[in-house]
């Protein structure tokens, strides 16, 4: 088999196991020669150019496999992590998040992982899309 066969392969097995939810994105991206920043950016970029709505990649942050949260009362804190970070940011709703939580908990690294990662991509130079303001 030659090696563009055995990387269509891979490749493929891996976004299988992905939109399954049985691989989170975090671990995928590395057999995918990617960071999460890398990959997660990448969708985000080619949904908001993409003119056909049937050419845009799902934006796959977390496993549909998780049962509903129970009703907590008044929520005082909140954990995230990156792709949440990344995907808020992109949608213009993280200042929002941070005013609505008096305590907001980020995984350890989360931030300079993200901050790493934009200075390395080719893709950081592009703006989120406009937002609309009249809602």
């Amino acid at each position: 088999m030659s090696h563009q066969a055995e990387w269509s392969e891979h490749s493929r097995a891996i976004g299988d196991a992905v939109a399954g939810g049985e691989m989170p994105l975090l671990v995928a991206a590395p057999g995918l020669r990617g960071t999460l920043v890398d990959i997660l950016l990448a969708n985000l970029v080619r949904n908001a150019v993409a003119t056909d709505s049937r050419r845009r990649s799902a934006i796959t942050t977390f496993s549909g496999r998780r049962t509903p949260p129970m009703p907590i009362g008044e929520v005082q804190r909140i954990a995230t992590d990156i792709s949440a970070l990344m995907v808020l940011g992109w949608l213009g709703l993280l200042p929002k998040v941070v005013d609505a939580f008096p305590e907001i908990v980020v995984p350890a690294g989360a931030l300079s992982e993200i901050f790493e990662g934009r200075a390395h991509s080719p893709l950081a130079e592009i703006p989120p899309p406009a937002r609309r303001t009249d809602s």
